[in-house]
C-alpha cells in the first residue's frame, strides 16, 4: 500500500478514467481542490492493483480524513469483499504510521463498501444500481413498476417538456435549494454544482430539468462515466403540476447514459433498516421503483488517534452548547441508535 500521485500511476500504467468511476479522474480532483480547498490524496495498492480517493481536510489544528469512494482496480472493478477488507486494513496502517489524521469520517451515501477495516465502526447500507449495460431499452422500461410506467407515459401524452445541459443548472438549482430548504437540510451553494459542471465538463455531467408550460417541475443532477453514473442530487417543486414530471426526467436520464455507453446508474443510497412511516420510505420506494438492483454493504468510520478525538469531540460539545445546537448525527450513529432501540 503506498500513496501515490496520479502522474505517477498515469506513468505506470494503461490509465483510462473512464472506465473508472468520475471520483477518481483528474477533474474532479480539480474540482475538490478548486472549491473545499482540500487535499485530495491517492491511495494504491499493487498488489491488487487497486486505486482509492481520499479527502483530506482541517477543521483548527485537527486532521480528518474521508474517503471518496470505495477501492476499485484500474481495469474498472471493484474488489471482492475479501480484497477490499485487505486494501482498507493495509489503507489504515498506513494512515497510522504516517499520521495522515486523527479521524476517519463516514463517507458519503454513494460510497457502499463491501467489506470494512478492523476496529471500525460500521452499519449496514446499500444503494439500487441499474444495470443498463446487462439489458435492452425496452427490458429497462419494462423494470419499472407499472405505477411508474403509467406516471412517464402520462408525462408524455400531457406535453411535459424535457431539457437538458449545463444551460438547466439555474433551474434546478431553483428547484434543489426550494427543497432542500423544505427538508431544513444543509444547502449547498449554486457555485458548488456550477463549478462541479465547469470543471467535469458537458460530457461527464448530466444535468436536466422537466417543465409544465414552462415551470420547473424536477430537476437531476448526474455526474457520469462510462463506469457508472450518479444520481447524486434531485429536487421537485413543492407543488407538482404533472405527477410524472421526475419520474419522465429520470427515465430520460436512464435512456441517455446507456446511448452513451454508461454501464450503470446509481441512485446512491438505501437504508437497510425499517424507514416505513418516515420520509425515507417515499425516497427509497422512488428509488426502487426503476427495478434496479439494491446492493447491499456498509458505511465504516474510524478513530486513529483517540486522545486528539477526545479533545476535538470535546471542543465541539462546548462550541454546540454555546450556540445551543444539537449533537449531529451521521447516518452510521443514526443506524446505531436504532439497532439498539
Amino acid at each position: 500500500m503506498e500513496e501515490i500521485t496520479r502522474n505517477e500511476i498515469v506513468d505506470h500504467s494503461d490509465f483510462d478514467e473512464n472506465v473508472l468511476p468520475y471520483f477518481l479522474s483528474k477533474s474532479y480532483e480539480a474540482f475538490i481542490k478548486k472549491s473545499n480547498t482540500d487535499t485530495y490524496l491517492l491511495f494504491y495498492s499493487r498488489a491488487l492493483n487497486a486505486l482509492m480517493p481520499v479527502r483530506k481536510y482541517s477543521i483548527k489544528s485537527f486532521t480528518l480524513l474521508q474517503v471518496i469512494y470505495p477501492p476499485v482496480t484500474l481495469d474498472g472493478e471493484r474488489l471482492s469483499a475479501k480484497d477490499e477488507k485487505q486494501f482498507l486494513n493495509e489503507f489504515i496502517s498506513l494512515v497510522k504510521k504516517k499520521k495522515l489524521g486523527m479521524r476517519i469520517v463516514q463517507s458519503y451515501s454513494y460510497a457502499v463498501f463491501k467489506a470494512v477495516p478492523n476496529g471500525s465502526v460500521s452499519c449496514p447500507f446499500g444503494t439500487y444500481v441499474v444495470n443498463m449495460a446487462k439489458y435492452t431499452e425496452e427490458e429497462l422500461f419494462s423494470g419499472i413498476d407499472p405505477k411508474g410506467r403509467n406516471k412517464i407515459r402520462n408525462a408524455q401524452k400531457n406535453g411535459v417538456e424535457l431539457k437538458w445541459g449545463i444551460k438547466c443548472v439555474d433551474d434546478f438549482y431553483k428547484l434543489y435549494k426550494d427543497t432542500i430548504e423544505r427538508s431544513r437540510m444543509y444547502c449547498d451553494p449554486e457555485e458548488h454544482f456550477l463549478e462541479m459542471a465547469k470543471q467535469l465538463g458537458g460530457n461527464n455531467v448530466l444535468c436536466g430539468v422537466s417543465y409544465v408550460r414552462g415551470k420547473p417541475q424536477a430537476g437531476l443532477f448526474i455526474p457520469y462515466t462510462a463506469y457508472s453514473g450518479y444520481y447524486l442530487h434531485g429536487a421537485m417543486a413543492a407543488k407538482m403540476d404533472n405527477p410524472g414530471a421526475m419520474d419522465y426526467l429520470q427515465w430520460e436520464a436512464i435512456r441517455i447514459l446507456k446511448i452513451k455507453d454508461v454501464k450503470q446508474y446509481d441512485f446512491v443510497g438505501a437504508r437497510l433498516s425499517n424507514v416505513t412511516g418516515t420520509k425515507l420510505e417515499g425516497i427509497q420506494n422512488f428509488k426502487k421503483k426503476f427495478g434496479g438492483e439494491l446492493l447491499q454493504g456498509h458505511l465504516w468510520k474510524m478513530d486513529i488517534d483517540a486522545m486528539q478525538c477526545k479533545i476535538f469531540d470535546g471542543l465541539l460539545k462546548v462550541n454546540r452548547t454555546l450556540k445551543g445546537a444539537v449533537k449531529h448525527k451521521d447516518i452510521i450513529d443514526e443506524e446505531l441508535e436504532k439497532s439498539v432501540k
